[in-house]
């Protein structure tokens, strides 16, 4: 049976139609794509994107409210670039969004803060994740998304932290240090004196209703000195007293109550503080270990004397014993109680173009035609030898 070039030139273009159903679910390694208009606000340069909805649940309006994405395993982690330095977002008018990146694991979950600039309160409000982007750089920055951030970062190893300091030297030193939990420094402070306390020091001058202090904290031995408090200019006291020593199985608190821990304090572990002000009367306390286990949730508990504000952050302990510690990406922020939900409403949407659209790059082409070619001289040679 002889066949002619335009039966070849059929049984090419039948394969390329066909080939073009099955290779995008081939590399989109088993995720669903949703093909959308290029034309409609899309970045240019960006591949996919991810949209995400947030509906608030509060009674008032927030203003530059800093929320937490996570992303699962459900977000395909080969379309972006290993560190994701691609990530962007916008809101709906198109206009980026500042954002960091805390974690970013290819393998599990990653968090992503970025600040919204006004949610309305009862209304759902929707911004755009951006990926796929391999010739582009993070530009991530939590001094943009936060009240108050400090990850320590840009400063070299040994040198002291800007903006912190020391009350008697001659008593303990602080330098920036490799031995980070986040990125490829922190601050490493230590106490040597018996005599008294050498407080180490960050002017903070923040009020303290609806906020919420975080930081990764690590011991480097367990001592019997506290790790940190939160002072004003009337001695007022916010964060309870918590020691890696004294009894490193509890955390107590001013009025004389105490919480038992999961699991006790280990010295060259890190822990994660979370510290919420949820009003002039009392905070909560929150304590994970650096597995992400929870290991003490203490609810309303009070202040000692009557704080207005943060004026310093700092630390505090007994002045006879010495203490050290890592401490690294410290952040403050707005914070409500009853947080605005978050809901990823469609994780993979792929960017339309005019030449193949529901491809995205020229390998997918290129593998059409070669798949196509090879395939209709396949089978025009086969159906020859019959």
């Amino acid at each position: 049976m002889e066949m002619n070039k335009y039966s070849f030139y059929k049984i090419f273009f039948v394969l390329i139609i066909l080939t073009s159903c099955f290779l995008p679910i081939i590399h989109s390694n088993g995720y669903i794509i949703h093909e959308t208009n290029c034309n409609i606000n899309w970045m240019d340069d960006w591949l996919y994107r991810a949209d995400i909805e947030i509906t608030s649940t509060h009674d008032s309006t927030l203003v530059n409210y800093t929320l937490r994405i996570e992303l699962t395993n459900l977000f395909n982690y080969s379309l972006a670039k290993t560190n994701g330095g691609d990530i962007r977002f916008t809101d709906h008018n198109d206009a980026q969004l500042p954002f960091w990146i805390e974690k970013w694991n290819e393998n599990g979950n990653s968090t992503i803060w970025v600040l919204i600039p006004i949610i309305e309160p009862d209304t759902s409000y929707r911004i755009f994740m951006y990926y796929g982007n391999l010739f582009t750089l993070s530009i991530g920055r939590g001094d943009q998304v936060f009240r108050y951030f400090d990850d320590f970062e840009n400063q070299g190893l040994g040198e002291e932290p800007e903006g912190w300091h020391i009350k008697q030297r001659e008593w303990g030193s602080f330098e920036i240090n490799s031995n980070s939990r986040i990125g490829d420094s922190s601050c490493y402070y230590i106490d040597n004196s018996t005599a008294g306390s050498c407080r180490f020091y960050k002017k903070f001058s923040e009020n303290i209703i609806e906020k919420n202090l975080e930081f990764w904290i690590k011991p480097k031995y367990l001592s019997d000195s506290g790790i940190l408090c939160y002072n004003d200019n009337n001695n007022s006291y916010i964060g309870g007293s918590t020691y890696f020593g004294h009894d490193t199985s509890v955390i107590s608190h001013y009025d004389g109550s105490y919480h038992s821990l999961l699991s006790p304090f280990q010295a060259e572990n890190w822990y994660f503080f979370s510290i919420q002000l949820v009003s002039i009367n009392s905070y909560n306390q929150i304590i994970y270990d650096e597995n992400g286990t929870l290991l003490v949730s203490a609810n309303n508990l009070p202040y000692l004397g009557n704080p207005s504000k943060i004026d310093y952050f700092m630390n505090g302990g007994n002045t006879l014993s010495t203490m050290a510690f890592y401490i690294d990406a410290i952040r403050y922020r707005d914070y409500v109680s009853n947080e605005p939900i978050i809901e990823i409403t469609d994780y993979q949407q792929i960017k339309s173009t005019n030449i193949l659209p529901i491809f995205s790059g020229t390998f997918e082409i290129l593998a059409i035609v070669v798949i196509g070619f090879l395939g209709a001289t396949y089978l025009i040679k086969k159906t020859k030898k019959e």
